[in-house]
């Protein structure tokens, strides 16, 4: 409810959800204003990236280059990237 509320008053007025997330005396009541930063911080959720695309791409002389996978190993790839992440 406190999120969906939140999220109505900026569909509905504008402005900036996570602006009214924070100042929000439910939410913070809860939680502090660092954890409800990190939410909205892109950093947590691209903490992998850099991971992800090195292993994706080493080695590539000694195995399939990446446009001649398959969709599934694609997929497959992908998952266990994300796994071991």
């Amino acid at each position: 409810d406190w999120v969906q509320r939140n999220a109505m008053r900026t569909w509905d007025e504008g402005g900036s959800f996570s602006e009214r997330v924070l100042a929000d005396p439910d939410i913070s009541a809860k939680l502090s204003r660092a954890e409800i930063e990190q939410v909205f911080s892109p950093a947590h959720y691209l903490r992998n990236v850099d991971k992800i695309f090195a292993r994706v791409f080493e080695n590539t002389s000694s195995r399939k280059q990446e446009t001649e996978l398959s969709e599934e190993e694609v997929r497959e790839k992908f998952q266990k990237d994300l796994d071991e992440a």
